[in-house]
C-alpha cells in the first residue's frame, strides 16, 4: 500500500495576532487567509527557510487537486 504524500502550509501566530485572524503564506501575496495559502510538499518543508521567525509548518489534512 502507498502512502499518500503530505502537503503543509505556513502558518504565523504573531502575523494572526496583529490581522486578528489565523494567517498563512502565500509565496505571492505574503500573510493572508488559509483559502488562499501557498501549499508545500513535504520536500519543500525541508528544504525550504521559513519567512519568519515565529513561522511553523503545518501539516494539512486533505489538499484539493488544484492546490498543488
Amino acid at each position: 500500500m502507498t502512502q499518500e504524500p503530505f502537503y503543509f502550509v505556513i502558518f504565523s501566530a504573531l502575523e494572526s495576532d496583529m490581522e486578528d485572524s489565523p494567517q498563512f503564506w502565500n509565496n505571492e501575496l505574503g500573510w493572508g487567509y488559509l483559502e488562499n495559502a501557498t501549499v508545500f510538499t513535504e520536500r519543500e518543508r525541508w528544504t525550504l527557510h521559513l519567512p519568519t521567525g515565529d513561522a511553523e509548518w503545518v501539516k494539512l489534512p486533505k489538499v484539493p487537486n488544484d492546490s498543488i
